[in-house]
């Protein structure tokens, strides 16, 4: 399994770990395990499928060092940012080395091996300040982050297509097509800097109902155009033989009037239910 690792083979890894016989933690003489190897040579999928196999994040070698020091060493930004997802000790010390009172812990070992760009990137990102410690939720009344983010991001694309679809239908084309674009990515940016507080299996766009989002956003509002302009316009040969259609079809229009006009709303409101 070692060797498989320290070659970044996926394949022969994923054949070695459904052998029944063969531990996820195996160690060397030394003892390092595959997941150690995997970050200290920089393959962060050979990370990411021992982290899932159930690997030990919290193992330590004979120097005391865990995976994220070896993912220090080698200044692997994305094996340093899945451990630190995983739940990775932040604060970890290894054992002292030579005259030393007390051994590294990560932060000690980025700024020994000049990673500490990494390491403050992989922090930020996991959400957490560059000391290590957790960065508070601006929304503070949310207990459940995976809650929030899943429903979050399925109707944000009612909100954005709403907004983009009226800029393009009442701007002028000129000055429409490229606001578009910038409210498009400005508020597509602001939604990607969330995904620090995200959940480990949120940390992407693709983990989240996004795409469902859009999906879903689609139908709505052309179900909001359909009633709004085409059925109107479907019954419109009809208002002449029966003109008790005329207030159902203007209906939604009425209720849309109501918060300028309440007295007519209300009035056109008993017509119709007199019908």
């Amino acid at each position: 399994m070692h060797s498989a690792v320290l070659d970044g083979n996926v394949l022969q890894l994923t054949l070695l770990l459904h052998q029944p016989d063969l531990p996820v933690d195996v160690a060397d003489v030394q003892g390092h395990t595959s997941l150690m190897w995997a970050a200290y040579k920089g393959f962060p999928t050979c990370v990411d499928l021992l982290l899932r196999w159930g690997a030990d994040i919290h193992a330590v070698d004979d120097m005391g060092f865990t995976a994220l020091h070896w993912a220090l060493v080698k200044g692997s930004y994305p094996c340093i940012q899945k451990l630190v997802d995983f739940g990775s000790d932040r604060f970890a010390r290894a054992k002292p080395q030579g005259e030393e009172t007390e051994g590294d812990t990560p932060a000690m070992t980025a700024a020994r091996m000049k990673s500490e760009r990494q390491w403050r990137k992989a922090l930020f990102e996991s959400g957490y300040d560059e000391n290590g410690n957790p960065i508070a939720f601006p929304v503070p009344f949310i207990k459940d982050k995976k809650w929030f983010f899943s429903r979050a991001f399925f109707f944000w694309p009612f909100l954005l297509g709403g907004l983009q679809l009226h800029m393009l239908a009442y701007m002028l084309v000129w000055i429409s097509v490229p606001s578009v674009l910038i409210v498009g990515y400005g508020l597509n940016y602001l939604v990607q800097r969330l995904f620090r507080w995200a959940p480990n299996d949120m940390k992407s766009m693709h983990h989240t109902p996004f795409l469902a989002g859009i999906f879903g956003a689609t139908l709505f509002w052309v179900g909001v155009r359909w009633v709004y302009a085409i059925l109107p316009s479907e019954y419109q040969p009809r208002l002449r033989s029966d003109t008790r259609l005329i207030p159902i079809l203007q209906l939604p229009c009425t209720l849309t009037s109501f918060s300028t006009s309440p007295l007519r709303c209300f009035t056109a409101l008993l017509h119709i239910s007199t019908l």
